[in-house]
C-alpha cells in the first residue's frame, strides 16, 4: 500500500511520520521507503485527514504539531505509547494551526488564522495557556476571512509569521508574549525560511533576503521566470530553490539562483512543497524533502536527489492496517484512491 506523509521525524535511518490521509502513525526506513504500521493516535476519528501539520523532537519522543486536528500527539519512540494532549481550538475549520515549535518542556503553536489564539502547551503536565489572537494587531487592514498563516519560523526567542498575500509580517516575543506587526518594503509574501542563520520570504515569483532589525529587503534574481520559488539547504551552506510548480532546481551562486539542468522533480512531487513549514527533515548526511500529503519524499545526498517512495510492510499492512476497515474507514481509502487489493478488502470485512 502507498502512504501519504502528513508530518515527521527521522531518528538515525528510520522517519516516524503521521499519514496524509489515515489516523496511522508509520515507521519508515529512508533508504528503501518501507513501512510498517506502530499505531493509531488517541482521541481523534479514525477517518480524519491532515491531522498533523509538523513534527519535532523532544528528548527521546517525537511531538506533533496539530492541523486538523484537536490534540497534541507525543510518541516515546523507546516505549512506543502514543499519548495526547487536547488544546483549544477555534471553530473556524480553515488554517486554524501553523505550525508548533519546542522551547523547554513546552510546545508553542502558531495560528494559522487570525482568530485562534496563539498557544503554549507544557508537555510534561498538559498545562495551556492561550495568549494573544492576531485580531488586535492586523485591525482593518484586511477581512478577517482572508488573513491566513502559511507557515512561520521561530529564531532565538521570536515567532515570524508573514500573512499570506500582504506585506504584513506578525512578529511574537516569547519571552513577553507580545505580537507586533512590521510592514515590509514586499508585497504579496507567501513563505518565511530560516536557512543558515538567515531570514529569507517568497511571493509568487521572487525571493527576498530579509534583514528584521533594519527592516532592508534584498532581492535576488532567478535565472528564469519561476512560479512559488520554495528554499531549501544543500550540500556545504549552498541554497537551493525549487519551482513548486515546474519542477526545475536552481542553485544560488553569489546573488543569483542559476538553473543546474542535471537536477528535476516531477511536478507531482512538488506541487505542494512549499505547504509545510520547512519542507524538509535533517538526515546524517543531507536532507529529506517531504512534500505535505504526498506520496513521495526526496532524499537529497551528495549532490543528487532521489524520490523515495513511501510503502507499507504487506505483513504489517494485512495484520493491523486492515482493522480500519472494518471500522467505516474503508470509504474513505478508496475515495483517496489508495490501491487494495480486492482479496485483501473482503478478509477485512
Amino acid at each position: 500500500m502507498r502512504l501519504s506523509f502528513s508530518a515527521g521525524a527521522i531518528v538515525g535511518k528510520k522517519i516516524y511520520f503521521s499519514d496524509g490521509f489515515l489516523n496511522a502513525l508509520i515507521e519508515g526506513d529512508i533508504r528503501t521507503g518501507e513501512c510498517v504500521y506502530i499505531g493509531k493516535f488517541p482521541g481523534e476519528e479514525n477517518s480524519i485527514r491532515h491531522l498533523h501539520r509538523n513534527a519535532v523532537l523532544h528528548d527521546e519522543c517525537i511531538v506533533f504539531g496539530p492541523d486538523k486536528g484537536k490534540y497534541i500527539h507525543i510518541y516515546d519512540i523507546n516505549s512506543g505509547e502514543i499519548r495526547g494532549i487536547k488544546i483549544f481550538r477555534s471553530s473556524n475549520s480553515e488554517f486554524v494551526f501553523s505550525n508548533s515549535f519546542i522551547d523547554g518542556d513546552d510546545l508553542w503553536i502558531f495560528p494559522g488564522n487570525i482568530e485562534q489564539p496563539i498557544l503554549k502547551v507544557n508537555l510534561v503536565s498538559g498545562e495551556e495557556e492561550k495568549y494573544d489572537n492576531l485580531v488586535t494587531v492586523i485591525g482593518d487592514k484586511r477581512s478577517r476571512q482572508s488573513c491566513a498563516v502559511l507557515n512561520a519560523i521561530k529564531y532565538e526567542k521570536r515567532i515570524y509569521a508573514p500573512i499570506f498575500g500582504t506585506s504584513s509580517m506578525v512578529v511574537f516575543e516569547m519571552d513577553t508574549g507580545k505580537v507586533s506587526v512590521k510592514d515590509l518594503p514586499i508585497e504579496n509574501m507567501f513563505f518565511v525560511f530560516l536557512i543558515n542563520n538567515k531570514k529569507w520570504i517568497s511571493t509568487r515569483d521572487s525571493i527576498f533576503e530579509w534583514d528584521d532589525k533594519s527592516n532592508v529587503c534584498i532581492k535576488y534574481t532567478i535565472e528564469d521566470s519561476v512560479v512559488e520559488p520554495i528554499l531549501f539547504p544543500g550540500m556545504q551552506n549552498k541554497m537551493l530553490l525549487i519551482s513548486a510548480i515546474g519542477g526545475e532546481v536552481y542553485e544560488l551562486k553569489t546573488d543569483t539562483f542559476i538553473l543546474n539542468p542535471q537536477l528535476y522533480f516531477e511536478k507531482t512531487t512538488t506541487y505542494t512543497i512549499g505547504l509545510t513549514y520547512e519542507g524538509y527533515l535533517s538526515t546524517e548526511s543531507g536532507i529529506l524533502i517531504t512534500p505535505p500529503y504526498g506520496k513521495k519524499c526526496v532524499l537529497y545526498e551528495n549532490g543528487n536527489f532521489r524520490e523515495l517512495t513511501l510503502l507499507m510492510n504487506k505483513e504489517s499492512w494485512n495484520q493491523d492496517m486492515l482493522i480500519s476497515i472494518k471500522t467505516g474507514i474503508s470509504e474513505e481509502i478508496l475515495y483517496e484512491g489508495t490501491y487494495i487489493e480486492l482479496n485483501e478488502f473482503i478478509k477485512a470485512i
